[in-house]
């Protein structure tokens, strides 16, 4: 079976309630997982005809043992192989919820079906996809025309660069009705970064789109109304409070990328560095205050060069950035040994002017420079950063 976070009851109320369909005739549930959405729906549209499909059977029967009344048909939602008795309903539902299991597929010949139909054909060649990619595009299929589709997404649909051409699809096609940014702790048993998503089928209605951030209790607070043209780059609410904010303490276009600068990641994981018993810079040796942090009994420069290329090697002044983390990434400091080995979590920043290096650490470290990389990190549970994200950044005057 897929691995699958359950919602909390209070954001299946919020994803329900957030869609502006008031009586709809036919809802549509692919993934029913354990009836934490379906509740939800008896609750609002408790005479909407409801059709949940699941691929669990124990899922089935747990949800059925609670009386709720609705008949779940027991398919592989990610499989299409719905076509026995359901591909009919094509156009059919009015409403569609969905909170879809995060979990890779090998790309097959069913999903090249799908993004056949949906002209989403640069995907296509790739080895596989996540779930929640395809349980939108199916549902997105299965809608009226002005039907509404309220689900839940990892934060890479909403912001990671591999999905910004589904973005660019779904503001092309789809009126974005709104996103809501969730607190990471809106999934039962984990924490991961997630939003809900409402969108109506047919073309843009508006030259904008609301973004809300939710609170713990399932209230959302702060809109932002945000211009379509900036919303293929990134959809959360989170970037884009940031870059509204910040427009003006942005030195004028002088970017990272501007210095000209080497800009490389360490090639070797921190397993297999530990492995080699070999001393290295990881994310824990680099402190939020941004000074590194080194063991007294070990040697950092103790290693033979050779067996390493240069993308795992860092020397004096090299800029040190935290590629990636739960609570560390964006954590910067200017490296003062001779020479270090760098783990994979970690990009060097190689700047020849002195000048430049102070002018980089020093944005880097600013209060200005921390919310950047906050707000334009990404990644469901762990943050990351791109290299070709830190290219972008803007440097301070």
């Amino acid at each position: 079976m897929f691995s699958q976070f359950f919602t909390k009851p209070i954001f299946s109320d919020l994803l329900v309630n957030e869609i502006s369909i008031l009586e709809p005739r036919s809802v549509l549930e692919l993934g029913v997982g354990d009836g934490a959405i379906l509740n939800s729906v008896k609750k609002r549209w408790s005479k909407a005809e409801y059709t949940g499909l699941e691929i669990d059977p124990l899922l089935i029967e747990k949800v059925n043992s609670c009386n709720l009344g609705y008949n779940i048909i027991n398919k592989d939602c990610s499989s299409l192989n719905l076509d026995i008795d359901f591909i009919d309903k094509k156009s059919f539902f009015d409403v569609g919820v969905c909170n879809p299991p995060f979990h890779e597929v090998d790309n097959n010949d069913s999903i090249r079906s799908l993004l056949e139909e949906v002209n989403l054909r640069y995907l296509i060649d790739k080895k596989s996809l996540t779930l929640d990619v395809v349980f939108l595009l199916q549902n997105l299929l299965f809608l009226k025309e002005g039907g509404e589709l309220g689900i839940v997404v990892p934060d890479g649909i909403a912001t990671n660069i591999g999905y910004r051409k589904l973005r660019a699809f779904l503001l092309e096609n789809f009126t974005i009705r709104k996103v809501v940014q969730l607190p990471s702790n809106g999934f039962k048993k984990t924490a991961v970064q997630t939003h809900i998503m409402i969108l109506e089928k047919g073309f843009p209605k508006n030259d904008f789109a609301p973004l809300f951030i939710s609170d713990c209790s399932g209230l959302l607070t702060n809109r932002i109304d945000v211009n379509l043209e900036f919303l293929e780059r990134r959809m959360d609410y989170s970037f884009h409070f940031w870059r509204i904010n910040s427009r003006n303490r942005m030195r004028k276009g002088l970017k990272l990328k501007d210095l000209n600068p080497s800009i490389t990641r360490g090639k070797f994981s921190k397993r297999e560095l530990i492995s080699k018993s070999i001393p290295f810079i990881h994310t824990n040796n680099i402190s939020e205050s941004g000074s590194l942090i080194l063991m007294n009994n070990k040697d950092y420069g103790n290693f033979n060069s050779e067996l390493f290329n240069d993308n795992s090697l860092v020397r004096q002044g090299d800029v040190l950035i935290t590629r990636v983390g739960k609570k560390c990434v964006g954590r910067s400091v200017l490296n003062p040994l001779e020479s270090a080995l760098i783990s994979d979590c970690i990009i060097r920043v190689r700047l020849e002017s002195k000048d430049d290096r102070v002018l980089l650490i020093n944005s880097l470290n600013s209060s200005f420079g921390r919310g950047w990389l906050k707000a334009n990190s990404h990644g469901t549970c762990a943050r990351s950063i791109s290299m070709k994200d830190l290219l972008e950044f803007p440097l301070l005057e």
